[in-house]
């Protein structure tokens, strides 16, 4: 991978961009036939409120679990415990498992110490470190892990992306967002006037 003449600092996104996804959507499922109409609740609220921002972590938690619930017979704080305790743990199991890091990645984490490059991972879940770890990926190699639910929001929302430029301490030009959906990682960088690297 050739990174664009100036960059000073590369966001990575995570799930799917690091990984090659295929297969995972059948395993989770797999390993949730108990869990499917709250596996299912959690996918349609997250579209729900894919791009929008509320402030805080706990604030956008509160507002996620409350839509998981909406016309369930459990409640938020079930919602809640299923997401922490076993819907996200499966998700790094899965991945310990069965994926691993895309050719690229460890050869463009290099490539960016070598050359002073900032290395960050931006993604739209929780378990940044934890599912760094299952691909084998040393967390100690990036200078900024973080998720956007963590920020307040969820991608494309300009404050989450905002945010992280302001941590790093590059200028929007500099920077380059790289990830597999231009509708979340593309739309990111294009609210802060960042670049953008599609991975298909």
């Amino acid at each position: 991978m050739t990174l664009p003449n100036g960059i000073k600092a590369v966001v990575l996104d995570l799930d799917g961009t690091l990984y090659d996804k295929r297969g995972i959507v059948r395993r989770m499922v797999l390993g949730q036939l108990g869990s499917l109409s709250v596996l299912a609740a959690e996918q349609q609220s997250k579209k729900a409120l894919r791009g929008h921002y509320f402030g805080t972590e706990e604030a956008f938690y509160d507002r996620f679990f409350e839509a998981m619930s909406r016309g369930h017979l459990y409640n938020k704080r079930v919602a809640r415990w299923w997401y922490f305790h076993v819907y996200m743990p499966l998700m790094v199991l899965v991945l310990r498992l069965w994926h691993k890091p895309r050719p690229w990645v460890k050869p463009l984490i290099e490539d960016c110490h070598r050359r002073g490059i900032y290395i960050a991972v931006y993604s739209d879940y929780g378990c940044v470190r934890e599912k760094l770890r299952a691909l084998g990926l040393n967390t100690d190699d990036f200078c900024y892990l973080v998720s956007a639910p963590e920020l307040g929001g969820l991608k494309p929302a300009k404050q989450c992306a905002e945010k992280v430029l302001h941590t790093l301490g590059v200028a929007p030009e500099e920077t380059l967002f790289i990830g597999d959906r231009d509708d979340t990682d593309g739309e990111s960088a294009r609210a802060v006037g960042a670049q953008f690297m599609l991975i298909t």
